[in-house]
């Protein structure tokens, strides 16, 4: 799950935010926890930040530790809550490119609510919900 809001921890670092499941819930070592998640940090690209903690990051570097911090369980699936809803135009671009590459090179399912009709144009497939009823 990625959320609007980013839900990371702001008393851990970033490369702790998202090694925390495969710690706690996967229940691997600390070693393969943490090189599983600077593997992710390189491909979100901010394997420069490993040790920043939360604050320390623009909207979008946040937004990216959380979909790192998504990918650590290797999901076959991605549910984004309005992924770019806190985010200028240009930074939600390439929050939606990354989506996208993580679709086409690693074969993951997007799901992302968004009321952005930009960000809706980048799916494959739209489906309109009004007031809890699918409509379209």
């Amino acid at each position: 799950m990625v959320f609007q809001h980013f839900e990371l921890y702001p008393h851990m670092s970033v490369l702790d935010n998202i090694a925390l499941a495969q710690v706690h819930v996967l229940k691997r070592t600390r070693a393969a926890a943490y090189e599983r998640a600077r593997e992710l940090l390189t491909r979100v690209g901010l394997q420069d930040k490993a040790d920043a903690m939360p604050a320390d990051l623009s909207g979008g570097q946040q937004q990216r530790v959380a979909i790192a911090r998504a990918l650590i369980t290797d999901p076959t699936l991605i549910v984004a809550d309005e992924p770019t809803g806190d985010l200028d135009r240009t930074t939600a671009g390439e929050i939606l490119g990354l989506l996208e590459r993580l679709n086409d090179e690693l074969g993951k399912t997007v799901i992302m609510v968004t009321h952005d009709p930009k960000a809706a144009e980048k799916a494959h497939r739209i489906v309109h919900l009004e007031k809890g009823v699918l409509v379209d």
